[in-house]
């Protein structure tokens, strides 16, 4: 009997810690001046089967590009349309919204349905403001658009949807709700955060791919199935595959739809090239981020172990207890 509790205990805590430190653990960032936008997002996933996703523009709407599961269209992860409006989330503690009776469920795929019809940040938070979309949000969701703006939609603390617009020349995501931050969030998304942040400051106005995908770079985890940048005003698309920055596949929207709807398997795009496991012109050192992430990763393992060890202690002092009454 003391032997399956004290197995039972431990086997809790490592599907625990298996749960905090993998799953859902993405970062987005938004980052324009007056001659470019750009849009930076880590995809953190237990697995990497993913693909990209051409959509020529049809009557339901307009040309997109869309990164899905693979053989699940319906999974959309981030997409952009030809008009530049930008779109992905990540996951966040669940907190309620107050359903208005007044309104309509939108019932479809509401990513889909921005890539296909919304021109503007603007049209996208009317969309939201005429309909219900969930009771219970467990994602924050950001979107940018070719004007500039940004916006980032979240449930806050008095269960009405929140509208956080973008007032600096970056927005920046992970997992904690920004306009509900007593929710809480983990320790390796506080310190994504913190990577991301830092790496964008110091790179200021300077604002390119390569620093795009840099600041990508410091905020990534062995998680991290693959990451983008979008110029939302050419519309181009530079993919990186598995945490591996030295190497990328480039995308212009607009070309790829001439050719019709289509599809790629994201990893086979990188079978044929070459790693150097060091992108050029790289500011910020990926092994010191990694030792940052591998810290939280021990901290929060060797937590839980002393958190075992003394629920173990307590469950066999009281059962011996127990025996000698």
């Amino acid at each position: 009997m003391l032997r399956r509790i004290v197995v039972s205990i431990l086997l809790l805590t490592v599907l625990a810690n298996a749960s905090t430190i993998s799953g859902s653990a993405c970062t987005i960032f938004t980052w324009s001046n007056d001659e470019m936008i750009l849009v930076g997002n880590n995809e953190d996933w237990q697995h990497n089967n993913f693909s990209i996703v051409f959509y020529p523009e049809d009557s339901f709407g307009y040309g997109h590009v869309a990164f899905v599961g693979t053989g699940n269209y319906l999974d959309i992860r981030a997409g952009m349309n030809t008009i530049g409006v930008f779109i992905d989330a990540t996951s966040v503690r669940p907190s309620n919204v107050s359903i208005d009776p007044e309104k309509s469920f939108l019932h479809r795929n509401f990513f889909k349905y921005i890539l296909r019809t919304c021109e503007s940040v603007n049209e996208t938070i009317e969309l939201f403001q005429q309909y219900n979309i969930a009771e219970t949000w467990d994602w924050q969701v950001l979107i940018a658009d070719s004007f500039g703006d940004s916006v980032v939609i979240v449930a806050g603390p008095d269960e009405t949807v929140w509208f956080v617009r973008g007032a600096e020349s970056y927005q920046l995501i992970t997992n904690g709700n920004i306009a509900y931050p007593e929710l809480g969030e983990s320790d390796s998304s506080a310190l994504r955060y913190y990577l991301a942040n830092q790496a964008l400051y110091e790179m200021g106005n300077n604002i390119t791919v390569s620093n795009a995908r840099d600041a990508l770079n410091a905020a990534h985890s062995d998680y991290t199935a693959f990451s983008s940048v979008y110029d939302l005003i050419q519309r181009d698309i530079y993919v990186y595959f598995n945490h591996d920055y030295s190497r990328v596949i480039q995308f212009n929207l607009d070309e790829e739809l001439t050719k019709g709807a289509h599809e790629f398997e994201i990893r086979s795009l990188f079978e044929d090239i070459p790693t150097t496991n060091s992108p050029t012109e790289v500011t910020t050192s990926s092994s010191t981020t990694n030792g940052y992430l591998d810290a939280i990763s021990i901290l929060t393992i060797g937590a839980s172990i002393s958190l075992v060890v003394c629920v173990t202690g307590m469950v066999i002092f009281s059962l011996q207890r127990k025996k000698s009454l």
